[in-house]
C-alpha cells in the first residue's frame, strides 16, 4: 500500500465519462486496500499536461477521442517529460487497442466493459508498483521501499521485472 496519497489524472472530454472512470478507479483501489487517492479530472489535454508538470502524478487514464488533442498525442507529450508515468487508455473504440501499443500503455479499458476492464487495469498497475528491498553493500539492515523496476543489489543497479 502507498504510504502517501496516490495521485491519478483522468482526461476525458465527456464529463459524465470522466466521473464514471473516477468512480470505477476509486472502487477498484478500495478493493485492493488503497484508500489514499487524489484524482484530478481534466476535460482537455492542456489542463492535464499542466497538472502533470506541477504535481507528481502516478497514473493517468486517457480517453482516445478528444477534440483538441487525442489520447495518443497527449500520451506522447506526457512521455516527453515523464517517461516513467503509467498511462491507461480508456475508449469506446475497441478497434484502437492495437494502435495503442505504439504508446506502451499499461492497459486499455473499454468503456463498454468498464467495470471488468478497470479491475484488471488497476490490478496491473498495483503489481508494477511492487514492494522491494534494498540490501546495503556493507551488510546494514535492509530498508523497504516502493519502486517500479529498478533494484539496487550489492551496489549495482539491475533492471528486473517481477510480480507480487
Amino acid at each position: 500500500m502507498y504510504e502517501k496519497d496516490m495521485v491519478i489524472g483522468i482526461c476525458d472530454d465527456n464529463r459524465e465519462d470522466a466521473i464514471r472512470i473516477q468512480q470505477e478507479v476509486c472502487k477498484c483501489l478500495k478493493l485492493f486496500g488503497e484508500e489514499k487517492t487524489i484524482t484530478m479530472i481534466s476535460e482537455d489535454g492542456r489542463k492535464l499536461l499542466e497538472n502533470c508538470r506541477t504535481k507528481m502524478v502516478n497514473l493517468i487514464f486517457l480517453d482516445l477521442e478528444m477534440p483538441e488533442c487525442n489520447g495518443f498525442e497527449l500520451a506522447e507529450q506526457i512521455y516527453d517529460f515523464n517517461p516513467a508515468i503509467k498511462i491507461i487508455f480508456v475508449s469506446n473504440h475497441e478497434n484502437m487497442v492495437f494502435d495503442s501499443y505504439e504508446y506502451a500503455p499499461l492497459w486499455f479499458v473499454r468503456k463498454s466493459f468498464m467495470e471488468r476492464d478497470m479491475l484488471k487495469a488497476v490490478q496491473k498497475y498495483l503489481k508494477t508498483e511492487s514492494k522491494v528491498q534494498i540490501w546495503c553493500k556493507d551488510g546494514e539492515k535492509s530498508k523497504d521501499i516502493w519502486t517500479t523496476t529498478l533494484i539496487l543489489i550489492f551496489g549495482e543497479i539491475q533492471r528486473k521485472s517481477f510480480s507480487l
